[in-house]
Formats: C-alpha cells, sequence, structure tokens
C-alpha cells in the first residue's frame, strides 16, 4: 500500500515511529510543527482584527548614528512614537497622532535628522517617555483596544525594552500585538523574507503618503497597507 493510501490515523501512527528512528525527520517535523502553529496564531490575530471596531497601529523612531564610534554608549531611545487608528470595516484611518519623545541617555546625532527628519530641538522640550506611553496607554484604554499592530517585532520590542529599563508600566498589557509584515508575507507569499514598508506598498499597487521614516507617516501607511490585505480601500 502506497503512503498516500494511508488514512490520516495510520499515516500520522507510521511518522511517530519514524521521527524516532530519523533525528533528521524528527528535527524536519518540529520546525513544520512550529511553523503551524504560528500559523494559526497569526489566524487567529488576524480574526481578532477584523472583529475589532479600531485597530492603533505603531511606528517607533529612535536616535542612531552613522557608525560605531558615534554610537559607542548610547542606547537607542524612543524620540517619536506615530499612531494611527484604523477602522478595519471600512478600512479608513480615522486618527493620527504624533508624540515626540525627549531622550533621556542618547542624542539626536546628524545622521539621525537626516534618515528621520527630527531635529534636536524638535525633542529637546518634548514630553519624557513615560508621559508619552501613559498618553497613549489612556488612547487604548478610552477605546477599549484589543489588538494593535506594526510593522515587524521591533517596535513592540523597543517598547517593552525601554519600559523595562526606565522602570515604565508597559501600557499594552493585555493587548494583542500584529505583527503585519508577518501578516504581509503570509499575503503575498514571502514567508519572513517580507519587504520593507516602502516596497510593501509598491508591491500592493499603492504609494506611500508622506515622508519614510517619519513615525506617523509610517503608522498611516502601515494602516493602509493591513486595509489592504483586510480587502478594504486603502
Amino acid at each position: 500500500m502506497s503512503h498516500s493510501d494511508l488514512a490520516d490515523s495510520e499515516l500520522a501512527a507510521e511518522l511517530a515511529v519514524l521521527r524516532k528512528q530519523t533525528p533528521a525527520l524528527d528535527e524536519y517535523m518540529r520546525r513544520q510543527d512550529s511553523r503551524v502553529a504560528r500559523q494559526r496564531e497569526v489566524t487567529r490575530h488576524v480574526l481578532e482584527v477584523v472583529a475589532s471596531p479600531f485597530v492603533p497601529v505603531i511606528d517607533l523612531e529612535a536616535t542612531c548614528y552613522g557608525n560605531s564610534s558615534e554610537a559607542a554608549g548610547y542606547a537607542n531611545e524612543v524620540i517619536e512614537v506615530g499612531w494611527a487608528l484604523l477602522e478595519p470595516r471600512t478600512g479608513a484611518v480615522v486618527q493620527t497622532e504624533q508624540f515626540y519623545v525627549k531622550p533621556t541617555t542618547s542624542f539626536v546625532s546628524d545622521f539621525c535628522t537626516e534618515l528621520t527628519g527630527i531635529r534636536p530641538e524638535q525633542v529637546e522640550y518634548a514630553p519624557s517617555f513615560g508621559d508619552v506611553m501613559r498618553k497613549v496607554g489612556a488612547l487604548h484604554a478610552e477605546l477599549g483596544v484589543r489588538v494593535w499592530g506594526s510593522y515587524g517585532h521591533y517596535d513592540r520590542a523597543q517598547l517593552e525594552r525601554q519600559c523595562a529599563t526606565e522602570g515604565v508600566e508597559y501600557p499594552f498589557a493585555g493587548q494583542t500585538h500584529l505583527n503585519i509584515k508577518e501578516v504581509l508575507g503570509a499575503y503575498l507569499g514571502f514567508g519572513k523574507k517580507s519587504p520593507g514598508l516602502a516596497r510593501a506598498l509598491e508591491r500592493v499597487g499603492l504609494e506611500f503618503e508622506g515622508q519614510p521614516h517619519c513615525g506617523v507617516d509610517d503608522a498611516r501607511n502601515t494602516a493602509r497597507l493591513l486595509a489592504h490585505v483586510l480587502g478594504k480601500p486603502a
């Protein structure tokens, strides 16, 4: 009997035996199991987005430097939080907010200004990171946010890391994070090799609106990209 003729239960039983006998096969199946589990998790997140009245999209800009010697001794700190509110039902971006943040242990370099357009004087008297986190947290609480997104894992990781470093309460506890870059990769068939935001927009036939590496513009364009994936006009 061919393996293609086996019932699912019979195939699973034979595969279990083979996995014990063949380490390479077992490792391959472990990776497949992990991939399938992640796909299921992302699918649940997308369903949560569809069921939500509003989904905030966040994009961060942080202090950065042109070379390692200039960066020596300085941590990357958030200097802008871009925030865009998507209404999944219509695909409309119904609100945007831009929060500048004063860095405390680093500075806005010339390289950073060239990349992001943010000048040192724009953040010199800006609110602290903690104050901005409380403002964004209050927005989410007011809206009853259950899920928020960003283009990749960086934004969530940076927020978690800086909140821990500065002793600031993480404002998104209990909220699901949607990696929109990962969703797009599945949508376009790229897997984990999804393009950057500007190229992703181009790939689906959308033009970038605003200035790249401006947090609020990146957040708005990421929200438009998510709307497109959901089959809504963007």
